[in-house]
């Protein structure tokens, strides 16, 4: 579907949380050094393209309040589990989502949504730099990455080179909501 298609669902709040999978890659990870944790760069908020024409289509999310109808878990949004060892998930308010860019926020722009999950959404709208930027500041991991791929990548996320990742741990996914799934 284009861009210019979609229409906003009035159904999700702005209390509502949006899922986004974040794949294990330096550029869809950082280090910030303001609030000293890790957090996803705004590369992992682009748009989705379509491979027959690379047309910009929606960033895909899942829907919370769906998955919790549906009594599943955050890890669900994975799709297989030979994903689990490359994709962690993070979270954001749908406030975040500044509807008035314009960016319309949608349930299933897909038919069927990946694997079958009616979670599956979508923000449409074109994404500026701006607007991905507030988003992965907005954004706190859901399921953490694990600590050997964070120790592997070190230099590439920005963490600082004194800093001693185990020691550190709770501190890089503070605020993160990893343990309540929240």
């Amino acid at each position: 579907m284009p861009l210019e298609d979609y229409t906003d669902d009035d159904t999700i709040t702005n209390a509502d949380l949006l899922y986004r999978r974040v794949y294990y890659t330096p550029a869809w990870v950082t280090y910030d050094v303001a609030r000293k944790r890790l957090r996803p760069t705004r590369a992992a908020f682009n748009n989705t393209k379509r491979r027959e024409d690379g047309a910009e289509t929606y960033l895909s999310v899942f829907i919370k309040s769906t998955l919790d109808q549906m009594q599943l878990q955050p890890a669900s949004v994975i799709d297989s589990p030979a994903a689990l060892v490359s994709i962690s998930v993070a979270r954001f308010r749908t406030k975040a989502v500044e509807k008035n860019v314009p960016q319309q926020i949608i349930r299933r722009p897909l038919e069927p949504p990946p694997s079958g999950n009616p979670a599956h959404g979508g923000i449409g709208g074109k994404k500026t730099g701006s607007i991905q930027n507030e988003l992965a500041e907005h954004a706190r991991w859901v399921i953490p990455l694990p600590q050997e791929w964070v120790a592997d990548n070190r230099k590439n996320i920005h963490l600082p080179e004194d800093m001693d990742i185990e020691e550190n741990w709770n501190e890089l996914f503070k605020d993160c909501g990893c343990d309540d799934h929240s």
